[in-house]
């Protein structure tokens, strides 16, 4: 009887062990997998194509937000950064506008993200529309490229959002309606809207 129990004894350690490998290969086996499956989605970022198209197209109103990561030839990254504190300039006379800011890559100096929120998707299409976009930012941001940049469209629904009360930039639009926009280390832009508009650039 105890050679029997032994022996059974045995058979279902072996077998424990067994089925505790298979799943711990398992879990290896899906944690890698969503391991490069949102590596992948980092590297690549983009999540839409067509994107005018989906701004005239969409019945959302409400305020949309655009992230886009540019990759900039290092012996061009100063004249982009000037370029981009011009383009920062036109965009703040589109009164579609709610926030602006300009970052460098935590790595690489000549990696950019710049992030744009919008009043509604018809304010983001007025403003890929316009003459300076289409017509001098494009046609000098490009050459500047290494390749071509990433972006990421989004609904300004804010699921969670909470601003820590030591922010000093804030967006109000209640009583006195001043937009205030970010620039990085190069300078903060500030747009009024009152009976005189004024940009002041610090």
């Amino acid at each position: 009887v105890s050679t029997q129990s032994t022996g059974s004894s045995g058979i279902n350690a072996e077998y424990g062990k067994q089925w505790y490998q298979r799943r711990v290969r398992g879990l290896v086996h899906r944690s890698q997998l969503f391991l490069f499956r949102f590596i992948s989605l980092l590297e690549k970022m983009n999540n839409i194509v067509d994107l005018p198209g989906w701004l005239k197209s969409t019945d959302y109103t409400g305020p949309v937000g655009i992230t886009v990561k540019c990759f900039i030839r290092p012996e061009t990254v100063e004249e982009y950064k000037i370029l981009m504190k011009e383009h920062l300039e036109e965009t703040l006379k589109e009164p579609g506008l709610l926030h602006f800011q300009f970052n460098s890559d935590y790595e690489s100096d000549s990696i950019f993200c710049f992030v744009e929120e919008w009043k509604n998707p018809a304010a983001l299409l007025t403003h890929l529309s316009t003459s300076w976009f289409k017509d001098h930012f494009l046609k000098r941001s490009i050459p500047m490229s290494q390749q071509a940049s990433l972006r990421a469209l989004y609904k300004l629904n804010a699921v969670f959002h909470k601003r820590h009360p030591a922010l000093s930039t804030k967006l109000a639009f209640k009583k006195k309606k001043t937009l205030r926009c970010r620039f990085g280390p190069y300078g903060a832009a500030q747009r009024q809207y009152n009976s005189s508009p004024k940009l002041v650039l610090t």
